[in-house]
């Protein structure tokens, strides 16, 4: 009862961690979306999609990972490359607007959320939070 009492707790000071606030707009946005009856499913839907993708793509990398012998020092510094590129773009917006324009992934990325906009029904909630 008291590891169920903490995990419990542990998860509701998840909702507060800085990782896990940007999401929220988007999940209860969702929520509002093409309100109809089963409002109240829709959030755990899209969560539930924002979960089982996080745990598939940690699953296969780690069997990749296994599977091909690749060091654990090589994610750290590709994830470290990562986060210093996004930083980069933050300090220059308009160097990552060229960048998306001239390699037009912001044009296929508009058309996948469109696609995705025209789903209805449970498909849009799941691809709402495997998206995520």
């Amino acid at each position: 009862m008291t590891l169920f009492v903490i995990s419990f707790l542990a998860g509701a000071l998840t909702v507060l961690a800085p990782c896990i606030l940007p999401l929220l707009p988007v999940i209860v946005g969702g929520s509002l979306a093409n309100a109809d009856e089963r409002k109240w499913f829709r959030p755990l839907v899209i969560t539930s999609s924002l979960a089982v993708s996080i745990v598939l793509f940690t699953l296969l990398l780690k069997a990749a990972t296994a599977l091909l012998g690749v060091p654990v020092w090589v994610w750290s510094a590709i994830s470290g490359v990562i986060v210093v590129l996004f930083g980069i773009s933050l300090l220059f917006p308009n160097l990552w607007v060229r960048l998306m324009v001239a390699t037009k992934f912001n044009l296929r990325s508009d058309a996948l959320l469109t696609k995705s906009y025209a789903k209805k029904g449970l498909m849009q909630d799941v691809l709402i939070g495997a998206s995520l």
